[in-house]
């Protein structure tokens, strides 16, 4: 079974029991946490105190969302099987971490722990601030503890040139479910103006 947690597009957690009572059941168990690094307390929520227990997990992790260089592909993997370990190096391949993947990451530890705490907070303040500014807009907005927001507009939503991710492509979604990502002060003002103002036509036409 694969588990993204948070999960991808909706934000939302799976908690650890959870989690346990997956991996006690099925033979391979890959929970993915590359955003938990964005969530407030993410030990709470991490696959890492089951792995002494459950030689069945595999946690994957990656320093392309939370130090923001996707292009450069670095992550890594979390298990306490070595067997599986071995399995896993055996199918993969032989250089499968650039030079320069490498250097960007040995720099990105050198402040890792202050930067993503620092992130995090960031974060939380701006995803409250977009959830807020939305609350009343006709969008019905789904709690999200990542930085991205889910919401279902029941209308076409046309936001010019910003970019959103349109979701109806995943399986159980239709056409109206999108997700948007906590971006920077100044960028989100911009979206949510923009929104605000697509709302307002809405009304003026009905």
């Amino acid at each position: 079974m694969f588990i993204c947690n948070p999960n991808n597009p909706t934000g939302n957690l799976t908690d650890i029991e959870i989690l346990e009572e997956i991996a006690a059941v099925c033979k391979l168990l890959l929970v993915d946490e590359c955003f938990l690094d964005f969530v407030c307390e993410p030990h709470k929520y991490s696959a890492k105190s089951l792995i002494d227990k459950h030689k069945n997990i595999i946690i994957l992790k990656a320093f392309t969302k939370i130090f923001a260089m996707p292009g450069l592909r670095l992550g890594y993997a979390i298990c306490d099987n070595q067997a599986l370990i071995n399995r896993m190096k055996f199918c993969g391949a032989d250089w499968a971490v650039s030079n320069v993947a490498q250097e960007a990451g040995i720099a990105a530890l050198k402040t890792g722990r202050e930067y993503i705490e620092k992130s995090r907070e960031y974060i939380q303040e701006q995803r409250e601030y977009i959830i807020g500014e939305l609350e009343n807009t006709g969008l019905v907005l789904y709690p999200s503890y990542a930085n991205f927001i889910f919401f279902y507009c029941p209308q076409a939503v046309d936001l010019k040139n910003i970019k959103i991710r349109d979701c109806a492509d995943f399986k159980g979604l239709e056409t109206g479910y999108y997700r948007v990502a906590v971006l920077t002060e100044e960028k989100n003002k911009i979206f949510i103006n923009v929104v605000k103002g697509v709302v307002k036509l809405w009304q003026n036409q009905s």
